[in-house]
């Protein structure tokens, strides 16, 4: 199956993926706590689709950590890069004690998909094709709670509005 840009059809499938997560009852794979408003008003948007998050503490450390992975679709590419990605480095590289960073993937099939967990019958473990998307991921690493609220909050509000 070819996946490029986010459509209609991927933007069913993702949610579909979503939902999924949302329901878990598998504590690693839930939806971290207050993350679902923020990810529902990002996926409010037509043209752009979350497909990973976390939003809790850095994985082996005491820093907090929060990211967010999102397909697009090709009609909000360029202001998403122009525009959007500018101001989260911008703002949040300014802090003291934090990085705030960005990554580009290309779509990819997943010939490795994960082959320990498969009591999990989740479609962003299971599906090889689920990263066959354009998509980035936006983090934010270390600096307080008051910060990574507000990162999540300015994801939401800017990722909700492009067009």
């Amino acid at each position: 199956m070819t996946r490029h840009y986010l459509d209609i059809g991927l933007k069913k499938y993702y949610d579909r993926a979503y939902q999924e997560v949302k329901t878990s009852g598998n504590v690693f794979w839930s939806l971290d706590e207050g993350l679902a408003p923020f990810l529902e008003e990002i996926n409010s948007n037509e043209h752009i689709q979350t497909i990973y998050s976390k939003r809790g503490p850095y994985m082996g450390g005491f820093k907090l950590y929060s990211y967010v992975a999102i397909a697009y679709s090709q009609k909000v590419e360029l202001s998403l890069f122009r525009n959007v990605i500018p101001i989260f480095i911008s703002k949040y590289n300014e802090l003291r004690d934090g990085e705030c960073i960005y990554e580009y993937r290309k779509p990819y099939k997943r010939e490795d998909k994960e082959k320990d967990v498969e009591v999990l019958d989740l479609m962003c473990i299971k599906d090889p094709n689920y990263f066959n998307v354009h998509h980035i991921r936006l983090e934010l690493k270390g600096i307080g709670h008051n910060t990574h609220n507000e990162f999540w909050v300015d994801l939401a509000k800017y990722l909700s509005e492009i067009k």
